[in-house]
């Protein structure tokens, strides 16, 4: 938690590394700045690239509800996420 990860770097995260790694069950970005930019990035990965992602830790990280409705858009198709953890944004 708390890595300094910005917007951008979330961008880059969901949209280079994260589709490769078929075998995470965890995302822990809790305490960043990602933004909404950030999340949506994140909620595109969610809808688009079914994974085994069960937890995702996003709390802390300056998301408005703009980011927030894209998240929830996306848990409405993703069947794996168990969790997805928000508080103090």
């Amino acid at each position: 938690h708390g890595c300094g990860l910005t917007a951008s770097q979330a961008c880059e995260l969901s949209r280079d590394i994260l589709p490769r790694l078929s075998c995470l069950s965890h995302l822990l970005l809790g305490n960043n700045n990602i933004r909404d930019k950030g999340a949506q990035a994140i909620a595109f990965l969610l809808r688009s690239n079914p994974s085994v992602l069960r937890v995702v830790d996003l709390s802390g990280n300056n998301i408005s509800s703009v980011g927030g409705v894209a998240l929830a858009s996306a848990v409405k198709t993703n069947n794996t996420l168990s969790s997805l953890m928000l508080s103090q944004n």
